[in-house]
């Protein structure tokens, strides 16, 4: 295939995407208008526009967030902490999955390759997100034992619980000083301490986090030397984090021969087609070849995951 049929299956692509777009946004953008002119409410242009923005990504969450994967999806975003909103990402990646698997169907004229295509993004696309929710825990975790510190250095100088978050708030960088100055706000518009604690617990799902509010719950109610639980802590927290350290130090061979056992088929798979595309007509067309693919594919997720299992030391 030459690039000049190339540039035209990715125009048409791209042409049929945005028709397929512009189609349901006006269907859904007609159901609300009659939706609110049953209500009685006036339609304006700035009614029209606020709609058109939000329709398919907020249509899109309401409809996954009904279920348990997707409840589990938003969790994992949130946590990503990536600066747009869920309806939004869910557009856009919906967006980016359809025009690829389109794409592919036009060039290979192959269902079965744009189902492989279809699951491969879909499973890269996620595992990113989980690896930035991941990094961004860990840099939050690393982060912990020096804002335990300032807060009770700030207590034992004299200063309030709010004062001292609020400092903590100021001396730590990001992604845990929003997290505390959000705690710190929650408090001065009438939250009790609990409450804005409880909603950092939610924000932040870290075993560690959990149990230092919680000692910091108790203290505050049976009264005890909070600076020096909470230098203690920050002490148990330090030698966590060094022990974690070591830990990758000495699984980093293990992990890199997971990745390279899990990418190895699919560049080797890839090469052989480049070099001799008639490869593809014995792998893709015949029963046989199909289902090796499918058996192959099969063992390297549990290859992958075996190994991921073996490193995966808990603490």
């Amino acid at each position: 295939m030459d690039i000049i049929t190339l540039l035209a299956a990715a125009f048409g692509t791209y042409s049929v995407y945005w028709l397929v777009k512009s189609l349901l946004s006006q269907l859904i953008l007609g159901i609300h208008r009659l939706r609110a002119r049953r209500r009685g409410q006036i339609i304006t242009s700035t009614f029209t526009r606020r709609k058109e923005t939000r329709l398919l990504g907020d249509r899109l969450s309401r409809l996954i967030l009904k279920y348990s994967f997707g409840k589990r999806f938003f969790e994992i975003f949130q946590n990503a902490h990536l600066p747009m909103s869920f309806g939004a990402f869910l557009e856009r990646f919906l967006e980016i999955l359809f025009l690829s698997c389109l794409l592919v169907l036009i060039i290979t004229h192959n269902v079965l390759s744009t189902i492989l295509i279809f699951l491969g993004l879909l499973i890269i696309s996620i595992y990113v997100l989980r690896q930035r929710s991941h990094r961004r825990i860990e840099i939050f975790k690393e982060q912990l034992p020096i804002a335990l510190i300032t807060v009770a250095n700030a207590m034992s100088a004299g200063t309030s619980l709010e004062k001292a978050l609020e400092r903590a708030a100021e001396e730590t960088p990001p992604p845990l000083s929003p997290e505390l100055r959000r705690v710190v706000e929650d408090m001065q518009v009438g939250y009790t301490l609990e409450q804005a604690l409880e909603g950092l617990r939610k924000r932040v799902p870290l075993e560690e986090l959990d149990a230092i509010l919680a000692s910091i719950l108790i203290q505050r109610r049976t009264g005890g030397n909070l600076p020096d639980l909470l230098e203690n802590t920050a002490r148990i927290l330090q030698r966590d984090i060094r022990l974690r350290r070591d830990l990758m130090v000495l699984t980093a061979q293990t992990r890199v021969s997971a990745q390279i056992v899990g990418l190895a088929p699919f560049v080797l798979g890839a090469l052989f087609l480049a070099t001799n595309p008639s490869y593809r007509q014995v792998a893709l067309k015949n029963p046989l070849g199909i289902a090796l693919i499918f058996i192959a594919l099969f063992l390297e997720v549990i290859g992958y995951f075996a190994i991921r299992r073996l490193i995966d030391i808990k603490i």
